[in-house]
Formats: structure tokens, sequence, C-alpha cells
């Protein structure tokens, strides 16, 4: 069997000086934000932290806020 990751999830203080480390630093592209369409947060389900992503072509890096 060959695993395969799709995304990884970072968790940051900073995510804009992760997404641009990610982005200026090593050349990975913007995913826009408008590609993850975002429920409310409620009591029980969701996240408004901010969150940013970016990607290499096969692999994306979801960059969270750390809250």
């Amino acid at each position: 069997m060959k695993l395969e990751f799709h995304h990884i999830n970072f968790v940051t203080e900073d995510v804009d000086r992760l997404y641009h480390f990610y982005t200026d630093t090593l050349g990975l592209s913007d995913i826009p934000i408008s590609a993850f369409p975002r429920p409310k947060e409620t009591e029980d389900t969701g996240y408004s932290g901010k969150i940013r992503f970016a990607t290499d072509g096969k692999m994306q890096m979801h960059l969270a806020e750390k809250t």
C-alpha cells in the first residue's frame, strides 16, 4: 500500500509569517481562501481563527491560527 498526503495542517501564532515562508521562501503557490468555504463557528462546530493555504501542486499546507 502506498500512502500519500493530501495536506498537512500547521498551527501557528503568526499565520501570515508562516504563509510567506512557504510562498516567498519555498516558492509554493497560494490557494485562495475562497476555495475553502467556512461555516460559522458555534459552541459545537467550526473554527473562526485565521487560516491560509499554500500548495506545491500536489500537497497542500493548511495554516491555522493558534487560538
